[in-house]
């Protein structure tokens, strides 16, 4: 079905689940791994990220185990947000140097949901944002090179103090 939010919905959203992220050790600077589709889970992960200063590294659904493996390694991500979908994939995964946590969302049917992550428990404000916040995505090399991870500010603090889109 359809999913309608205001902004304010969106945003204490976001602060649930960024409080949650940082409830299971998730600091700046450490990676999330980000294998969700078209769906709000992948819009709240991202922007709960950037919230506490974590960096989001999208994940393309479409992508085999060895690959999600490669990524996730290379990167160094200490949590990977997984669709349901994706489970059996995910599955396959094996073990990974520094993943500490595997959240999955269900079906979207359930709405806006994380299995395994403590929203619960809420009561603290999560990490103040700071100028740290990236983006990152994995380059693939040209003519055969190791793909990189390059990371991106998607915003930038203006000498007012404000911070604006870049």
């Amino acid at each position: 079905g359809e999913l309608r939010l205001t902004y304010r919905d969106l945003g204490e959203i976001v602060e649930r689940t960024a409080a949650g992220f940082a409830q299971l050790g998730v600091r700046a600077n450490d990676r999330i791994g980000v294998l969700v589709g078209n769906r709000a889970e992948y819009i709240v992960t991202v922007l709960a990220a950037l919230r506490i200063g974590a960096i989001a590294v999208p994940i393309g659904t479409r992508l085999v185990a060895d690959e999600i493996h490669y990524i996730l390694g290379h990167c160094g991500a200490n949590l990977l947000v997984y669709e349901s979908e994706q489970h059996a994939t995910v599955a396959a995964l094996g073990p990974l140097p520094g993943l500490r946590h595997r959240i999955c969302c269900p079906s979207p049917s359930a709405g806006i949901a994380f299995d395994g992550l403590p929203l619960d428990r809420l009561g603290q404000e999560p990490p103040a944002l700071d100028d740290t916040s990236r983006f990152a995505r994995l380059a693939l090399g040209e003519y055969g090179l190791t793909p990189r991870l390059v990371e991106e500010r998607p915003w930038e603090r203006r000498e007012d103090g404000q911070v604006a889109a870049q």
